[in-house]
């Protein structure tokens, strides 16, 4: 089919339809090197008619010999007719979906014929299904073959059937192609988790010689080695469980093998069939000790993980074991600052009471002197004049009469201070005052609308 372009066909086709019936749609759209438009028909074909269909040339035919078919396309939509030549299972398409390594014989569906057919399906990049039907009167395998993708896989492509037709045909050749590609493709899925092992084992420095120096353990990305570990244990199941499907499916085809297996009238025949046989039996043996060594590997590449594994998460209790042991010996030191600090603070709090006392001494010695001092001053004033005092005592007696009650006075008014409880006193009445304040409030808020409660 050739690229069309953004060319419209002028007619009006409906849309292509799957048939129930053995008949089946067929469209057919053509441009012509002198023409502009693509021209496009629609018709429905019967069973009778098909092969006349299937048998035109690729040039269309036409009344203009001038009319020269460019490029075109033509299809047919249809299963029921398929299905009943190829003798396929009635789970054919359902199976397609199917993620999983399938195979199993069945009897052709409207087949007269003594044939034996069996079902594969792969799973590969490039997903197939294939049925095929032997008949071994012609010694002809018919088949079919579902891709998921636009290329064949190598088991048909380049040379490989070509050269072994040469030798021997057999039914089983084609399947066990295909099932060798999908052996083939797990264990490169193997290969490469055994390999991204083998530098987790490098870069933790698990191995026996120490032949070079190795860094700190502690200082990987244990996150990111067990998001790798996880991947590698998905893709090393995956491929058991795969290998094991494929073991499964190795079993149907042996079984079919030997269903296959009769005397021929003709010895040359005989020989041929023999040799063929042989060479069936072997590939078959292959197969099963390959899929058999692809499970031992990927049990080995899960034990290996499981134990890489046990070591990360060893490293990372090891890692938090450290990292408590630096948060212990950070407290350590901070407990052994405040200590200091607090005998600091001790020291501080008795140089403080000290000077506190020396304060205190200096304020009783002031509060005897002062008021004496504060007398001696005023007598001492001009003020007072002694040359006319005519009282039977003398100035010193006066002196000692004033200051000693004076004296006497500071001191009761110091311990009144001192002593008594006078901020107590002040807060129960600042206190008395503020809930005597709430009290109005609450009684004016009432006054105005307020509900009162209770």
């Amino acid at each position: 089919m050739s690229h069309m372009g953004n060319q419209q066909p002028n007619a009006t086709v409906q849309p292509a339809r799957f048939s129930t019936e053995t008949d089946c749609t067929a469209v057919e759209c053509f441009k012509y090197e002198d023409e502009e438009d693509v021209e496009m028909t629609e018709a429905t074909l019967s069973e009778a008619s098909l092969p006349d269909w299937l048998s035109k040339t690729k040039s269309r035919p036409s009344t203009q010999p001038s009319r020269r078919v460019k490029h075109g396309l033509r299809i047919i939509v249809a299963f029921d007719l398929i299905q009943k030549h190829f003798g396929l299972h009635e789970l054919f398409m359902a199976n397609l979906i199917l993620p999983i390594t399938l195979a199993f014989t069945y009897s052709p569906v409207g087949r007269t014929e003594s044939r034996s057919g069996a079902v594969l399906f792969v799973n590969l990049d490039h997903f197939g299904q294939i049925s095929l039907i032997h008949d071994p009167d012609t010694k002809i395998t018919y088949g079919l073959l579902v891709l998921g993708s636009m290329h064949l896989p190598s088991a048909i492509a380049g040379d490989f059937l070509r050269s072994q037709l040469k030798v021997y045909s057999h039914p089983l050749l084609l399947l066990i192609r295909v099932l060798d590609q999908e052996i083939n493709l797990r264990f490169s899925n193997m290969a490469l988790v055994i390999i991204e092992i083998d530098k987790i084992q490098y870069v933790t420095g698990q191995y026996q010689k120490n032949s070079r120096s190795i860094t700190d353990v502690l200082l990987l990305d244990f996150t990111e080695i067990t998001r790798s570990l996880n991947f590698f244990a998905e893709t090393s199941a995956s491929a058991i469980f795969r290998l094991k499907r494929c073991s499964l499916a190795l079993s149907i085809f042996e079984t079919w093998n030997a269903s296959l297996s009769r005397p021929d009238s003709v010895d040359q025949d005989k020989d041929k069939s023999s040799e063929g046989q042989t060479g069936i039996l072997e590939k078959l043996e292959y197969v099963r000790n390959t899929i058999n060594g692809g499970i031992s590997i990927g049990e080995l590449a899960e034990k290996r993980i499981e134990i890489y594994r046990q070591l990360i998460y060893q490293l990372m209790a090891q890692k938090d074991s450290r990292a408590n042991i630096e948060l212990a010996k950070s407290s350590a030191a901070i407990a052994k600052a405040a200590k200091d600090d607090s005998a600091v603070m001790r020291q501080i709090a008795l140089e403080t009471k000290r000077d506190s006392s020396a304060m205190k001494t200096i304020a009783m010695l002031t509060m005897v002197f002062l008021p004496a001092t504060s007398i001696a001053a005023i007598f001492a004033m001009p003020v007072i004049e002694w040359d006319s005092w005519d009282s039977k005592l003398t100035g010193l007696s006066l002196y000692w009469v004033v200051t000693l009650p004076l004296t006497l006075v500071v001191f009761m008014i110091w311990g009144g201070a001192t002593v008594l409880p006078w901020r107590s006193w002040l807060a129960k009445k600042k206190g008395g005052n503020k809930t005597k304040q709430n009290d109005e409030e609450m009684d004016e808020l009432d006054g105005n609308g307020r509900v009162p409660v209770g």
